[in-house]
């Protein structure tokens, strides 16, 4: 009996440290991301991507074909830096964001990449750490980026489609979707 209760709890706990995030991919990324804290050290040899005395990351700016940014908040005020590209990848235990950069030095263009493990993400709350563990960064979601107002056409209301999506003819007969509804010809 003993053995039974342990195991329960055991995996009860494995199973809560592996669901804090599931199913993530890139298109739950897409939008804005706005830096609310940081914590740690954030150097890397190649890139630094944060460094106190020139640059933090401000916002993450996640895009679908075209460039993602990151907006780098320097003393004298805020640039973009452009990405590529960026995906996800998942291991057994974690997933990782990477982020393609162009870096230019005396005329030669390379690309990089930045890399974090994503520890967290739910709610419209993200928590990216560095590669190596030394530093943290805490975002939340813009949930008003690039949404002004909804409309539509007031002669696209009036027609029938099918079941499966497509336009329903004049003259057809069975269930067809009119106005939002289901109703039958």
């Amino acid at each position: 009996m003993k053995r039974l209760i342990l195991y329960i709890m055991w995996l009860a706990v494995s199973l809560t440290a592996n669901a804090q995030i599931e199913n993530l991919d890139e298109i739950e990324l897409l939008g804005t991301w706005n830096v609310i804290d940081k914590a740690g050290i954030f150097n890397t040899a190649q890139f630094p991507v944060y460094n106190s005395e020139r640059k933090r990351p401000a916002a993450f700016v996640f895009a679908d074909n075209s460039d993602s940014a990151v907006a780098w908040e320097f003393a004298s005020g805020i640039e973009y830096q452009y990405y590529p590209g960026y995906w996800l990848t998942h291991t057994s235990d974690r997933y990782i964001l990477h982020m393609a950069t162009r870096l230019g030095y005396n005329g030669y263009t390379s690309l990089s990449l930045l890399n974090f493990v994503v520890t967290r993400f739910s709610d419209n709350t993200m928590t990216l750490q560095t590669y190596s563990g030394d530093g943290t960064l805490y975002l939340t979601k813009d949930t008003s980026a690039g949404v002004r107002s909804v409309s539509t056409d007031a002669g696209e209301n009036s027609k029938a489609y099918l079941l499966n999506g497509s336009v329903a003819p004049e003259n057809s007969k069975g269930v067809v979707i009119t106005d939002g509804k289901k109703v039958i010809r």
